[in-house]
């Protein structure tokens, strides 16, 4: 139901780990090999207040530097961007995808507990069976092969299961209710559903004239809607895959769509800002819902269809009625742009993950970001990771601090008394659990 920055961006963002801004926009047939470790800084921006005495002088001048923000750096990128996330159903773990991989977060324990390798390029999308027992990964070589492996989340070690079908990339994927069914959108122009468990494509729609981006089964079940770089939406029986309306209006490609609890609406978006809602019986729009300020890459209905959440280019997620389509919070990343978002199925939990390969956790009713952190993307023996508040309290992996830095406004200090002060697990424990977190205490040594 979403979709993350067409093939000819993502796939040199992943290749390189370069900014956005020098992104090529030239399409390429397969990306270079995922990077490697150890190569450049990852930086986890914090708020801590850092008192005058801590403040170090600008390298080769007379004063101190400012800002005089405080930031944690380690040597272990650089990090694939974080291209899909999804919760569990019972909001305890974070499924985050990236390039070959995927990170199992364990939110109760905060920390990673597993990650889902052997997935043949960039995760284009997560998405959980609706009893929670499956998770479906999204991905494929461009231009060679597009596949969906299915995890058993009880035990998601290795695949169960294969759908192997497409000739492209897999972009987009939708559950239908009563989870008997997966649809599947590709950049080889098809729509495919799968009859589960049999794994076997039971409709393969070729209405498209260009790569599907986007993917939705309505919450009945009975219609299917799929959208694109033809700049279409498409409604189709899901029982037949017979073409009911295309829908016109998108200047640019569709990356992403959902459908409302009432199964009247398909709210679709993409190159364009706006979210736009479309009458599924007549195609009309209803409404072209302003507030981002750039593409936007996914739309999910929350659990209840009540509320919808977007998420942008612009660095912000944001959380809108399901109904009347008034935008009700936004989530900033603070200069970090967004490629995906989830919420929890009770809606107490945003989660994002980003460009710079980090993801976030957010308070969905406060607003309050409750932490920041990221998985590396090469573990040798077991997962390793970092989790931040922004209040500066870290918990890593046993390996993560092996190259950890503190630096004031860039420039670097010394490890004390930062290391000591701010290393405290139990705090980070605290916030996951959006409890009020021990004032931090920085002091010089004396």
């Amino acid at each position: 139901m979403k979709k993350s920055l067409p093939y000819s961006l993502l796939a040199a963002a992943v290749a390189a780990a370069v900014p956005l801004a020098a992104v090529p926009t030239v399409a390429t047939k397969a990306p270079a090999p995922a990077p490697s470790r150890k190569h450049t800084d990852v930086m986890v921006p914090l708020a801590t207040a850092v008192p005058a005495e801590l403040v170090p002088m600008k390298a080769g001048a007379t004063t101190k530097v400012s800002p005089a923000n405080l930031q944690a750096v380690l040597k272990v990128g650089p990090i694939s961007p974080v291209t899909a996330v999804c919760f569990a159903p019972d909001g305890k773990r974070l499924f985050a995808g990236s390039y070959g991989r995927v990170a199992v977060w364990d939110l109760e324990q905060g920390r990673v507990s597993a990650y889902l390798d052997g997935i043949a390029g960039a995760v284009h999308d997560l998405e959980l069976s609706p009893d929670g027992k499956q998770l479906a990964v999204g991905g494929g070589e461009p231009s060679q092969s597009g596949t969906v492996l299915l995890y058993d989340t009880a035990a998601p070690a290795r695949p169960v299961a294969k759908l192997a079908g497409h000739s492209d990339v897999v972009y987009s994927l939708a559950w239908s209710s009563d989870g008997k069914r997966l649809a599947t959108a590709s950049f080889d122009k098809t729509v495919k559903v799968w009859d589960l468990p049999a794994a076997t494509p039971s409709l393969t729609i070729k209405d498209h004239t260009d790569a599907v981006l986007a993917v939705a089964f309505s919450p009945d079940g009975k219609t299917l809607a799929s959208g694109g770089r033809d700049h279409s939406v498409k409604i189709f029986d899901a029982a037949t895959g017979k073409a009911q309306r295309t829908i016109t209006g998108h200047e640019q490609d569709v990356l992403a769509l959902t459908i409302s609890a009432d199964n009247k609406t398909v709210i679709s978006s993409g190159r364009e800002p706006g979210l736009r809602w479309w009458d599924i019986a007549t195609g009309k729009q209803m409404r072209n819902q302003g507030g981002h300020g750039s593409s936007v890459f996914e739309v999910r209905r929350s659990a209840d269809g009540k509320q919808l959440l977007s998420v942008s280019q612009d660095q912000t997620v944001r959380l809108w009625d399901g109904v009347s389509g008034g935008q009700q919070k936004a989530y900033s990343s603070s200069g970090d742009p967004l490629f995906c978002a989830a919420l929890t199925s009770d809606g107490k939990r945003v989660a994002a993950g980003s460009w710079n390969g980090l993801i976030r956790l957010w308070d969905a009713a406060s607003g309050r970001l409750l932490v920041v952190g990221f998985a590396l993307p090469d573990p040798a023996a077991k997962p390793e990771w970092l989790l931040a508040t922004p209040e500066g309290y870290l918990s890593a992996s046993t390996g993560a601090p092996a190259t950890l830095q503190w630096k004031v406004g860039g420039e670097p200090v010394a490890e004390e008394p930062f290391t000591g002060t701010l290393v405290k697990p139990d705090e980070v424990l605290k916030a996951l659990r959006g409890e009020a977190l021990s004032p931090v205490k920085l002091q010089a040594a004396k």
